[in-house]
């Protein structure tokens, strides 16, 4: 064997003991990372004792049993915690390798047998393996698909070249090209995010496909011509055939390189399609949009997290995944998890991109329902106050004016069956009727009153709370002085909304008069577009504001109006929209 020969040997006799120490060191299983050391080892025990003279072959022992076995064990294999399918396969190649060793005369089809069974180890792992499992096998089928299929090429190439030539280069090729494996098992398990897999594996299928496909087509056009001129073509005109097939090497490139990305990893979605098929979605139940998104996305799992709701999913769980966070307006946070595609450890530029231009449609989608569930509470809410509020004036209407209208029927009947006999009873009696219909009277006004103050309707709302502010006391008696600012008058305000505001700034400046021991208070309006908002403010020198049913109560009134109110350090902030 040539110097060079042994050169290759030993460099690849180097690299599967170091992989072996390696492995170790990481803690992958001591199994792969013995047998790795051993192929070493044996390689290099070889390569000496060739060089003294010894007829033996190590090599094969490393090619059909440690190597193998090595490659079987891959990436984790431990006694007592490895599945059975792995434990069938360590020990069938092992016994292949047995065999093989004890008659050579096999070792040829038992090598092949051998092959299959690393290509089952390897799709197990591919599809039931953890995900650090599958990173490090993707790794090493790539590598060994390259290794393989190079040194094969170099074989059949260097053979139709040089027939009558030694071997010793295709023998330093080969090992060279074996030195690559035992690197690819080390980076699968130490740092297999290095470089992404899918492109590797992409790219080592396009190239040797092209050079495949090149060879192919010069093959055909050279042995063809000759074939029928019977005459063989000169140096100038083969290499200008090679020249003109090389101009579809490019486009042949980028055509395969989409089919074998479509063929390993699925069709890419298309983000015009994507857009299309879900635009119709937006606004409709969450579980239909997230379904066709998944389709839409050729995506195997997404999930859908909203605060204070359920999750809603969409295809089965995968161990890679990847949060996207969703705008659905204030105070709520959602987050779209997307499941990676099996053989894939990263998102793509072009999978980001469409899932850019979805989010912003599923948050939509979110948002919208968010809306609606609030708008079904607040009506809910407006349903049950509307219901408390007929069930009041009932009792007031039944406790209160209804007795004293029946006090009046009863002292009516009485006066005229004395209006006879005893005119000065009778008289009495249509006293107190005038008294009991007075109080009739002022039951029915306070009624009046409580459904909506009528100062709204003589005054305004500035008006009326001015005038209820005349008789405002603070603490100790003293008068609340109440300035107002801003607007002098107040448009655009539904009627709802107009005595909703009134009881509120009256409930708010009643909490400035019990509890801040203030003496002033200040209250301002301002109209921007389409919101009319109003601030009840006070020094705040006293008490502290504490949430009560008072304060549960204004904000009550204000969302039942469609409204917003903020309270709290001496500041009660209503919030109201206008009608124009």
């Amino acid at each position: 064997m040539s110097i060079a020969a042994q050169t290759a040997v030993v460099l690849c006799a180097v690299t599967w003991l170091a992989a072996g120490w390696a492995l170790w060191r990481v803690g992958a299983g001591r199994l792969t990372a013995l047998a790795t050391a051993a192929s070493g080892a044996l390689l290099l025990a070889d390569s000496v004792l060739r060089s003294a003279g010894v007829p033996v072959d190590l090599a094969a022992v490393a090619g059909l049993a440690s190597g193998p076995i090595a490659l079987a064990g891959y990436p984790r294999f431990a006694a007592g915690r490895s599945r059975p399918v792995a434990w069938v396969t360590v020990l069938a190649v092992a016994g292949c390798a047995a065999a093989g060793l004890i008659r050579p005369a096999s070792a040829d089809g038992l090598g092949i047998v051998v092959a299959i069974l690393l290509i089952g180890h390897a799709w197990w792992v591919l599809e039931r393996g953890t995900p650090a499992d599958r990173s490090a096998m993707q790794w090493t089928v790539a590598v060994s698909a390259f290794a393989v299929l190079a040194a094969a090429l170099f074989g059949f190439g260097y053979q139709a070249v040089a027939p009558t030539g030694d071997e010793v280069a295709v023998v330093m090729v080969g090992y060279l090209m074996a030195l690559l494996i035992p690197v690819a098992m080390t980076i699968g398990v130490v740092e297999p995010e290095l470089v992404d897999v899918r492109w590797m594996i992409t790219t080592i299928a396009v190239t040797l496909a092209v050079v495949l496909c090149f060879l192919a087509a010069a093959s055909t056009l050279v042995f063809g011509v000759e074939a029928f001129t019977g005459q063989p073509l000169g140096t100038s005109t083969v290499v200008t055939v090679c020249a003109v097939l090389a101009l579809g090497v490019a486009p042949t490139r980028r055509w395969l390189y989409g089919t074998f990305e479509r063929m390993l990893f699925g069709v890419r979605p298309d983000p015009i399609r994507v857009l299309t098929s879900f635009a119709g979605m937006v606004g409709s139940d969450l579980t239909d949009a997230l379904h066709g998104v998944r389709e839409a996305l050729a995506l195997p799992y997404l999930r859908l997290d909203v605060a204070g709701r359920p999750p809603v999913t969409s295809g089965t769980e995968v161990p890679d995944s990847t949060g996207f966070t969703l705008d659905v307006g204030p105070d709520r946070t959602a987050t779209l998890i997307a499941g990676l595609r099996t053989g894939e450890r990263n998102w793509t530029k072009s999978d980001l991109e469409v899932i850019g231009l979805i989010a912003p449609l599923v948050a939509s989608t979110v948002h919208a329902q968010l809306l609606a569930e609030q708008v079904s509470a607040s009506r809910g809410q407006a349903v049950a106050a509307i219901e408390d509020e007929r069930r009041r004036l009932r009792r007031d209407l039944h406790d209160g004016v209804g007795p004293l209208l029946s006090g009046v029927v009863f002292t009516a009947d009485a006066a005229g069956n004395l209006l006879d006999r005893d005119p000065a009873a009778a008289a009495e009696l249509l006293a107190q009727l005038r008294a009991d219909a007075a109080a009739a009277i002022v039951e029915v006004r306070q009624l009046v009153d409580g459904l909506r103050p009528p100062a709204l309707d003589e005054l305004g709302l500035i008006g009326a709370l001015r005038t209820w502010c005349n008789g405002l006391r603070a603490v100790g008696g003293a008068p609340l002085t109440v300035r107002f600012e801003g607007e002098d008058r107040v448009s655009g305000l539904s009627a709802a909304g107009e005595a909703a505001a009134y009881r509120i700034a009256v409930e708010a400046l009643t909490n400035v008069a019990r509890h801040s021991g203030a003496h002033q208070a200040t209250v301002s309006f301002a109209t921007t577009d389409r919101t009319w908002r109003m601030e009840v403010r006070d020094p705040g020198i006293g008490g502290v504001w504490a949430p009560g049913v008072g304060m549960n109560s204004m904000r009550e009134r204000a969302e039942a109006v469609g409204g917003r109110l903020e309270a709290g350090g001496g500041l009660v902030r209503l919030t109201l929209p206008t009608t124009s």
